[in-house]
């Protein structure tokens, strides 16, 4: 499972908040929302990305193996 990540910097080096922008089966899919979602444009503050959760079931949001 991969999600996609958007990481709200409150300074040069400190974190004010992180949202979920979605979640997705692939890495592929991930992208191309990180893409699209650059492409309609961030503020300076933010940074954007995808995270591989491994171990989660997206279908029925449990693990599948292992600890996180």
């Amino acid at each position: 499972m991969w999600i996609l990540l958007v990481i709200i910097m409150a300074q040069p080096y400190s974190v004010e908040r992180i949202e979920v922008l979605g979640s997705f089966h692939d890495a592929k899919k991930c992208e191309s929302e990180k893409v699209r979602a650059v492409t309609l444009g961030l503020p300076n503050n933010m940074n954007i990305g995808c995270l591989k959760l491994e171990g989660v079931d997206l279908a029925y949001g449990q693990r599948t193996h292992g600890a996180l």
